[in-house]
């Protein structure tokens, strides 16, 4: 079977643009905002669900991403001194505890875990 080979034409590429806010013709920062507002909804119960995987104490600080602009989320850190395995059963376990949040605010939460 012979395979027939076309020249590279650059008329015929696709162009994409990185402004997404141009693409879907409204802006994604507001997007982002209302999203967040109802992940801010979520935090008592994603500080309780966290408690019970990792007991001791937990501390939830809002941050902004600094490379990419309008990125906010909430922070879950905690201390956990056990071994490595147990560690990362307990931090599989919080993910999959985060399903239960409703689609779009679950990518609002993130969770640091010191071993100590």
């Amino acid at each position: 079977m012979e395979m027939k080979t076309h020249p590279f034409e650059p008329s015929k590429m696709a162009t994409f643009t990185t402004d997404l806010s141009a693409t879907l013709g409204t802006p994604i920062v507001p997007l982002q905002q209302d999203v967040f507002g109802r992940a801010r909804e979520h935090v008592n119960r994603v500080m309780e669900m966290t408690q019970a995987i990792f007991p001791g104490e937990v501390k939830c600080e809002e941050q902004e991403d600094a490379e990419v602009f309008g990125d906010r989320h909430f922070v879950l850190r905690v201390t956990d001194s056990s071994n490595l395995e147990t560690v990362l059963a307990k931090h599989n376990q919080w993910h999959q505890k985060l399903v239960e949040l409703p689609p779009g605010t679950r990518t609002c939460f993130r969770l640091v875990i010191d071993h100590s």
